[in-house]
């Protein structure tokens, strides 16, 4: 199910909205993310890559365009989020 995939793989419950096709309404499945992924052993995940993990209390914007990294900013500062 190519849903999944955007799911946070956080240890916090989530809600799965699916769709069975383009054209018909949307359900929803309470899911909990324990149920689609092992909880990792160690605090925080081990990734083979040169960046940073970045931690945020007040909200992160991360894209490769100036103006979109802009516009997210003023998103979040004006009290917006993405969800």
């Amino acid at each position: 199910m190519q849903y999944l995939s955007l799911l946070p793989r956080t240890p916090l419950p989530v809600s799965l909205i699916a769709l069975d096709n383009p054209s018909s309404d949307a359900f929803i499945m309470p899911l909990t993310t324990e149920s689609l992924h092992s909880a990792q052993a160690s605090e925080f995940a081990k990734y083979g890559s040169r960046r940073s993990v970045v931690h945020s209390t007040k909200g992160i914007v991360s894209c490769t365009q100036p103006l979109a990294a802009k516009c997210g900013i003023q998103v979040l500062q004006a009290g917006g989020n993405a969800a």
